[in-house]
């Protein structure tokens, strides 16, 4: 039988499975919250984001002297680890949920937190690194969802619009290739004057790169944090 330890919340004390990272809060989410039987993780940028701002409110809490040194460095080598990679299935929470996502901010906490613990005790556990406490300290889940969710876009947005402009690019080659082909035009149902597919094609390149600016003048916002 797996070794178990006991994680206490203020609804009470609860026995967690000794192997897994996640704890208390976590475990009672998996009970009432989610329907799609799929994790948020299985998109990983957001826990990686989610572990990037943690790290630097650890930081920034032990510069100005309100966490110790040791504890905000575990903290950051604990989110370096699971920015790393490896710790996916302690992340089981349900993509489609009530709540703001405060289910998947205390998981992140409470992940963080029992490797941190560990790697200063030797166990996981709350007695040195607690998740709210010190994992989560001067946060709300109102800021760091949001900023997550912005931090993890940006570099999405990134890819997307490099593809789009190959897509444009090999449209705009079509367009060349078919410039001499003519072909009634439609509009409304209806047939009208005629065109080139050529032109066609080159309204699609157009088209999409619209598209790829739009997503361009979107970037600068991704990186307006809105953490208090």
């Amino acid at each position: 039988m797996t070794n178990m330890r006991i994680e206490r919340d203020c609804l009470g004390e609860m026995e967690i499975p000794n192997d897994r990272y996640y704890g208390i809060q976590t475990i009672r989410n998996m009970k009432v919250s989610g329907a799609a039987g799929f994790p948020v993780v299985a998109y990983p940028d957001m826990h990686k984001a989610l572990c990037q701002i943690k790290k630097a409110c650890a930081k920034a809490n032990a510069e100005i002297g309100a966490m110790k040194p040791e504890i905000a460095q575990a903290i950051a080598a604990a989110c370096g680890k699971v920015i790393a990679g490896g710790y996916e299935k302690e992340f089981p929470l349900d993509m489609w949920q009530g709540g703001g996502y405060t289910c998947v901010n205390m998981n992140v906490n409470e992940v963080i937190g029992n490797l941190a613990n560990e790697m200063l005790t030797g166990h996981k556990g709350q007695d040195m690194v607690h998740p709210n406490t010190h994992v989560n300290m001067a946060q709300s889940t109102n800021d760091t969802i949001p900023s997550a969710t912005h931090l993890a876009i940006a570099p999405r947005l990134d890819k997307i619009v490099c593809e789009a402009e190959k897509l444009a690019d090999a449209f705009e080659a079509k367009a060349k290739a078919f410039e001499h082909i003519v072909k009634v035009g439609r509009t409304c149902w209806q047939d009208a004057l005629p065109v080139t597919l050529g032109q066609e094609f080159s309204g699609f390149a157009s088209a999409i790169r619209r598209q790829a600016r739009a997503l361009k003048a979107l970037r600068p916002g991704c990186f307006e944090l809105i953490m208090g």
